[in-house]
């Protein structure tokens, strides 16, 4: 499996609800072909605030957040997540409890599957 970086983008507030990019086609983010890995460098200490997003235009796809290990990730017992099954042409927004995903080097690693998937991740703004 090839590694994939995939980089973080700031959601902004614009009039009052927060916002980045243009979701309706779906297309947002990098590509990851299947059998590769998505790598995405968490936010030192803001973990919690992540957006993912999917998009596979070419049959399903499989999306696994792989475990954290120890130390970060305090939850990294209970193993990989399966999080997204996708279909064709459907966006999908997941938000999972990063903290148990993120790795010793401060990494997120999602595991793509039979198709290739665009990959994004977003973080959300804090307050208001």
């Amino acid at each position: 499996m090839a590694d994939t970086a995939v980089a973080v983008t700031n959601m902004s507030f614009s009039n009052g609800t927060a916002s980045s990019g243009d979701f309706s086609s779906g297309a947002v983010g990098t590509s990851v072909s299947a059998g590769n890995t998505a790598v995405i460098t968490a936010p030192a200490g803001d973990t919690g605030n992540l957006v993912f997003t999917f998009y596979n235009a070419s049959g399903g796809a499989t999306a696994t957040f792989v475990a954290g290990d120890e130390p970060p990730s305090e939850n990294s017992g209970l193993g990989n997540a399966t999080a997204v099954t996708l279909t064709a042409d459907e966006p999908y927004f997941v938000v999972v409890p990063a903290g148990r995903y993120v790795q010793s080097d401060g990494t997120i690693r999602i595991n793509i599957a039979t198709n290739t998937t665009i990959v994004g991740c977003y973080r959300r703004p804090q307050g208001n």
